[in-house]
């Protein structure tokens, strides 16, 4: 499979015309174009089957399919989508004939990716992401339980007939697990047709780099004692947070409801306060805040929360992951809401993918790591992985320290070589995050010295392009799943990990106890311990019936409201709820709605 030359990307454009498809192919500038005629009532299995010929006969990945005059986008998009691993794109009809609509399809199809075939995201005037469709309500409903498909359809109307509009505000949209939620939620919102909206901040590098090192970090408990939040460093956030605000003065005018992802636009909550009080504001804290160090008034510490409490203070509520200890003393617990991360079925991290696209993807991941001077992943051989951002929280060097004892351990006691698992470590990068090529670098360089001379070959490490794809098949395609996270919020891989039956191994940290059952589904281990960690590996690898009872436990037992719909839920309870006069979060009657709203859901243990 690995020796496969790797396919070339296609982009194809569809025209339907009096009862004809024609098609247009573009791989690299060449077109190949086409038609045949379809007027039967399986027309979608005949369209299915050519786009899978068209694939073969000129060896393509066909990314995107831009549609043309298809009344029923929607129903054969999803298919698209969810069988073929193709986006769908909907092209306006041009009045053309139907092999040129079909060329300036295909045109529409490839614009929607960069060079580097990652997915190029659009905004409009006000930096509002523009949303691409992957699948229909449909899809949805048959993932869904029916008394939460009830909830979700009761409450859009309710805040349709209220004609609330909802805006959130975040300094990325691609990398990490914040993107990734918000891309979901806009789409599943989109197909309720509610009004929701995703704003995101002008980037700017040296801003970044104090949001992440002297806020983030600072916050997260992992900072070098010698950074320090000066005032220098508060003023070049102010003026650049004045600036956003400035951008999106307009649009507020409309909006009843803002949602303010993590520090970074915090310092807009009283900016959009002052100018527009009838605005409600919710700040959503995503990170591990390490409150000890705060509430101990560790200068540091304090220093940096300080400047972000200054504004998140005055928010309506604050939304944490849901580990009391997430949450310094300064804010008042009667404002505080718990929510965990999620994830959707339907996105390209979950959904189903078939043996030929995953080799695909495959063929794609050996060919970056042989462009960044790796051998490539042995797919004969078995491997363990962790997915996670190139960050100083994650834990990777104990990752690695981890794997060659479990290697030495293996070797002590007979296993050959082509039993032993290999080691992936691959995660995105983020435009918001300055840090990861340096740590990404300070990886390779740690697995280049002698200690790890005769593991290295099989340790294959990446930062990956933005291709959800690829990420779902390198992690379906796991025996092992690490997260050995020093400091974690609610990791989202956890959950999609344990949703593709692969048992996860990580430090009990965060909010990972919450996903993970000790011995159950996975294991929990205390920070530190990489001989334990190695040991629980070897007691999966060699333990065929308890692998596979742990296997059947992760899959079968996710919750579900760490998935999309429960998420869309909750934001519009809480944006609805807050529609009302000025609320007394004190008053019982407010625990009493939210939980006539959300009955099954324990967010205050």
């Amino acid at each position: 499979m690995s020796n496969d030359k790797l396919l070339a990307p296609g982009f194809l454009g569809l025209s339907y015309k009096n009862n004809k498809v024609y098609y247009c192919l573009l791989i690299n500038n060449k077109k190949i174009e086409g038609f045949i005629s379809s007027n039967s009532k399986n027309y979608h299995k005949e369209l299915i089957s050519l786009v899978k010929k068209i694939a073969k006969d000129n060896k393509v990945k066909i990314y995107s399919t831009s549609f043309v005059n298809f009344s029923d986008f929607e129903k054969i998009g999803t298919k698209f989508w969810l069988n073929l691993d193709i986006v769908p794109v909907l092209s306006n009809k041009l009045n053309k004939s139907g092999k040129n609509e079909a060329k300036s399809a295909s045109l529409k199809a490839k614009s929607i990716f960069n060079k580097d075939l990652t997915p190029k995201h659009e905004f409009n005037q006000y930096n509002i992401v523009k949303e691409i469709f992957l699948s229909d309500l449909d899809s949805y409903k048959k993932i869904a339980k029916p008394e939460d498909w009830d909830k979700i359809i009761n409450i859009t109307k309710e805040v349709k007939d209220k004609n609330i509009n909802i805006l959130f505000i975040n300094s990325t949209a691609a990398g990490g697990g914040v993107s990734l939620m918000r891309h979901a939620l806009i789409r599943f919102s989109s197909l309720l047709k509610l009004n929701l909206k995703w704003h995101v901040l002008e980037a700017n590098p040296e801003v970044f780099n104090i949001t992440k090192k002297k806020i983030h970090n600072v916050l997260h408990g992992i900072a070098s004692p010698d950074i320090f939040l000066t005032k220098q460093d508060k003023a070049k956030y102010n003026k650049w947070i004045k600036g956003n605000f400035k951008n999106i003065s307009k649009l507020l005018k409309d909006i009843n409801v803002v949602i303010i992802d993590d520090p970074q636009p915090s310092g807009l909550i009283p900016l959009i306060k002052k100018q527009y009080p009838h605005i409600k504001i919710l700040y959503r804290s995503h990170i591990q805040i390490c409150s000890k160090l705060i509430n101990n008034n560790v200068e540091q510490n304090r220093n940096t929360w300080d400047f972000v409490w200054n504004n998140v203070k005055q928010t309506d509520l604050f939304i944490s992951h849901p580990i009391k200890k997430f949450v310094p003393k300064d804010v008042d617990s009667e404002r505080v809401v718990y929510f965990p991360a999620t994830t959707d079925r339907l996105d390209g991290l979950n959904k189903d993918i078939n043996k030929l696209n995953k080799k695909y993807y495959y063929n794609l991941f050996n060919d970056i790591l042989e462009r960044s001077g790796f051998k490539k992943l042995d797919l004969k051989r078995s491997y363990i992985i962790q997915v996670a951002r190139f960050d100083p929280s994650k834990g990777i060097p104990d990752v690695i320290e981890a794997y060659r004892k479990l290697r030495k351990s293996l070797f002590k006691g007979g296993t050959k070589l082509k039993d032993i698992p290999q080691l992936v470590i691959v995660g995105n990068g983020a435009t918001d995050d300055p840090e990861s090529m340096p740590i990404y670098q300070e990886i390779i360089q740690n697995i280049s010295i002698d200690t790890f001379k005769h593991v290295r070959d099989d340790i294959k490490i990446a930062i990956l392009p933005y291709n959800d794809q690829l990420l779902n098949v390198l992690l379906s395609g796991a025996k092992i799943s690490l997260q050995l996270s020093h400091r974690e919020g609610f990791e989202v891989k956890v959950t999609e990990a344990l949703m593709k039956s692969i048992p996860v191994i990580a430090y009990k940290t965060g909010g990972i106890p919450l996903q993970i059952k000790d011995g159950e589904n996975g294991y929990l281990i205390k920070k530190g311990r990489t001989k334990e960690v190695a040991k629980k590996i070897e007691l999966l690898l060699n333990d065929k019936n308890l692998y596979k009872q742990i296997s059947l436990n992760a899959k079968n037992n996710i919750n579900d409201d760490y998935l999309t719909i429960n998420s869309l839920y909750r934001w519009l309870f809480f944006s609805l709820l807050l529609q009302n006069k000025a609320i007394d979060t004190k008053n019982k009657n407010f625990r009493d709605i939210e939980n006539k709203y959300i009955e099954s859901l324990d967010f205050y243990n």
